[in-house]
């Protein structure tokens, strides 16, 4: 027969409900919390496609040898990729040059103002742009501004917050 030892170690049911109860308080307050960030992912989220779409034009640009642009059309909440084959010097995008993609403005987002001649960034084939400028973009619904910059020289794209005050 062993002897019984009375100094065993563990946890008991006690313990353990106490710390899934307080797990679970925890949890109820961080949910509300939580769906209050989703809105701010969701409106980062559509300003970077506009990113993606330019950074795309410039990787193409470089890849095909063309030069690829991105035209913003305000009036029609639309940017337009393509490749720029007529009047290449003349920086515009035109009806008749080889459209890549047309999309939409993500929804929730509105454009603000683009500073790039003629609401249009065309990269070369060495990455670079044909100037340097911003489009700013808002979302109403969280309050948020952000800015999309291109530096001509490099053709760097870059997406920041505009903090008002």
């Amino acid at each position: 027969m062993r002897p019984q030892n009375t100094n065993e170690r563990g946890i008991t049911i006690t313990e353990l409900m106490i710390v899934v109860v307080t797990i679970g308080i925890m949890a109820a307050m961080a949910v509300p919390r939580f769906m209050d960030y989703i809105p701010n992912l969701k409106s980062k989220a559509a300003v970077r496609e506009v990113v993606s779409a330019l950074r795309s034009a410039r990787s193409a640009a470089i890849a095909e040898k063309k030069p690829h642009g991105v035209y913003f059309d305000y009036d029609d909440g639309l940017y337009h990729t393509f490749i720029d084959t007529l009047n290449v010097a003349d920086q515009v995008w035109e009806q008749e040059d080889e459209q890549l993609l047309t999309k939409e403005i993500p929804a929730g987002v509105e454009m603000g103002y683009t500073t790039f001649n003629n609401n249009v960034v065309i990269f070369s084939s060495d990455g670079s742009a044909s100037s340097t400028g911003e489009a700013a973009f808002s979302v109403p619904e969280t309050g948020r501004m952000f800015r999309v910059t291109v530096l001509a020289g490099t053709g760097k794209i870059k997406m920041e917050e505009i903090h008002e005050g």
